[in-house]
């Protein structure tokens, strides 16, 4: 009798179980472009970390963890929409682009303590933008330019220019140049432009990005590759960055950490990069200011 009901409360269990769950498929549409699939909307349960991405055609498919929820759809430039979930449900949902986006500018100061160099950097939100809600964050375009010196002859400066493109294979294209000319404790002549591309990795929930480039070191000209890894931390308050590069004659290693520590308007940023023998520590403080377009 014992055994039969234990049956009898596993079989309920199971089927409970089973029904607490929806399926849930469709397309993403653009509402104000002739109604063009969308690729890389993300379709989120809310209060959970069940989520998916809708695929090149726009489409998703995606089973809830409850058997009443909400659906959030979302995807950078564009209103979100909430979706109420009671059954199974085959829905197509459409989008519209976002009307009160904001425009973001950064200015920062920093300081490299092991070369004693101070510098600053300009930018329309370049490293807070993992920070910043998408919704909030609509430009495609994002730029920084950068400055450092000893108040001497040494100096160094560079400048990024990147694309967002939100799409199933790679997520941004960026392009980047810095120089180096240090010479006060040893010598260091550098130059690097390199080719970027990010992708964010769903199973990992991290971005992975690959770099291509080109470098001068101290007169030795040196064709690389680079792989770093980037994610999000403490529910976006903090992400970091590791990354490492082989350039034939040397070997780069870089380790990047950034976070808000006031009203998501003043970051805290702090970095090691090794470059073959060399090394730059730097500590950075970022203002965030934001205007309405």
């Amino acid at each position: 009798m014992f055994i039969r009901t234990l049956i009898i409360l596993s079989l309920l269990l199971v089927s409970n179980t089973a029904f607490s769950q929806r399926q849930v498929c469709g397309a993403i549409i653009d509402r104000d472009n002739n109604k063009e699939s969308i690729t890389g909307a993300k379709i989120q349960e809310e209060g959970t970390d069940n989520y998916v991405f809708s695929d090149i055609e726009g489409k998703f498919e995606i089973i809830t963890l409850k058997d009443t929820c909400i659906l959030i759809i979302s995807m950078l430039g564009f209103e979100s929409e909430s979706l109420k979930i009671t059954n199974n449900t085959e829905k197509n949902i459409s989008l519209a682009y976002y009307s009160h986006t904001l425009k973001w500018i950064t200015a920062g100061a920093d300081y490299d303590f092991i070369n004693s160099k101070s510098g600053i950097q300009f930018s329309n939100g370049y490293d807070e933008r993992p920070l910043i809600h998408f919704e909030d964050f609509s430009d495609k375009y994002i730029y920084k330019v950068s400055f450092k010196t000893g108040f001497n002859k040494e100096y160094s400066f560079g400048g990024a220019i990147g694309w967002l493109y939100p799409t199933r294979f790679i997520n941004m294209i960026t392009l980047e140049y810095e120089q180096f000319h240090y010479s006060e404790k040893e010598i260091f002549k550098y130059k690097n432009i390199n080719i970027t591309g990010a992708k964010y990795l769903e199973p990992i929930d991290s971005e992975i990005i690959l770099k291509l480039g080109f470098q001068s070191l101290n007169k030795k000209d040196n064709f690389g590759i680079n792989l770093a890894i980037q994610k999000v931390l403490f529910q976006n308050r903090l992400y970091s960055e590791l990354s490492a590069g082989y350039y034939f004659d040397y070997w780069i290693y870089s380790i990047y950490a950034q976070g808000f520590i006031y009203k998501d308007r003043v970051g805290l940023k702090l970095s090691y990069d090794r470059i073959d023998n060399f090394d730059l520590l730097t500590l950075g403080v970022n203002f965030l200011f934001s205007i309405s377009k």
